[in-house]
C-alpha cells in the first residue's frame, strides 16, 4: 500500500468537504490572505503550525479534540498558491 493509493479519496475530500471549509473561512476572513506578501511566508507557516500544535498539546486532555488538520491544510494551500502564482501579487 502506498500514499498515492489514497489520492482519489483525498482529491474527492478536497473537492467537497475542504472546499466547504474554505468557503466558510472566506465568509469569516474575506480576502485577508491576499494582503500578506509572499516574503516571509515560510516563517509565517512554521509559526502557524507550531501554534496549532502547541494549542493541541496543551489543551485539557479530558476535552481533547483532534489536531486541526483542515486549518493546517488551509495554511499549506495558501502557501502553495503564493509560491505557484506569484503573478497575483505583481499586479
Amino acid at each position: 500500500m502506498f500514499t498515492w493509493d489514497f489520492m482519489d479519496e483525498f482529491v474527492d475530500y478536497l473537492r467537497t468537504d475542504f472546499t466547504e471549509k474554505l468557503e466558510e473561512d472566506a465568509k469569516r476572513w474575506g480576502d485577508t490572505w491576499l494582503k500578506r506578501t509572499r516574503h516571509g511566508q515560510e516563517d509565517r507557516l512554521c509559526k502557524s503550525m507550531r501554534d496549532r500544535i502547541d494549542r493541541y498539546e496543551n489543551q485539557d486532555r479530558n476535552y481533547a479534540s483532534p489536531l486541526d488538520e483542515e486549518s493546517m491544510l488551509g495554511d499549506l494551500f495558501i502557501n502553495w498558491i503564493r509560491r505557484h502564482h506569484p503573478e497575483i501579487w505583481s499586479v
